[in-house]
């Protein structure tokens, strides 16, 4: 990695550096552990790219933070990530198998529901202002792209509109 930096541009160069010192130290410490690695990226700059990008970075650190304690169950980073990998595999697998929930909630755009057709609708924030968005109404074209929206919109319910 390091023979690459002297291609990289100037302006690239130093974070160029940086990334390398940090792929470096995480060889150096893998045998400590996920966890541990997760924790690592995270002082070695992610922390301040979260605090400079989000305003609930603090929350996104927590997150983080639970899943460097939840890999730190495992040996290896290998280990982790085939567990990982392994349940997210399982949850889909499970929600396929087990067929509709008629209890089930399903929140969606009016664009994720083009083609779908559901039982009953809710169409959300239905007054002026809000839909159509004022923002909307004053770009050319807005207001017929708006009344596409609200056709799309109105015409998934199969028995209730509400």
């Amino acid at each position: 990695m390091r023979d690459i930096t002297g291609q990289a541009p100037k302006k690239a160069a130093l974070g160029w550096e940086q990334f390398a010192e940090t792929i470096d130290q995480l060889e150096e410490e893998q045998a400590k552990g996920p966890g541990h690695l997760i924790r690592m990226v995270v002082a070695a700059g992610y922390e301040d790219y979260l605090q400079d990008k989000f305003p609930n970075y603090y929350a996104r650190l927590e997150d983080l933070e639970q899943v460097a304690g939840f890999a730190g169950q495992y040996d290896t980073t290998e280990e982790f990530l085939s567990e990982v990998t392994l349940l997210t595999n399982l949850d889909t697998e499970t929600q396929r198998d087990a067929g509709p929930d008629p209890e089930q909630i399903q929140l969606s755009t009016i664009h994720q529901a083009k083609g779908l057709e559901f039982d009953v609708v809710f169409v959300m924030m239905l007054c002026d202002g809000l839909f159509p968005s004022s923002r909307a109404i004053e770009s050319p074209g807005g207001e017929e792209e708006e009344r596409r929206l609200f056709y799309v919109a109105v015409t998934r319910a199969k028995t209730e509109l509400i």
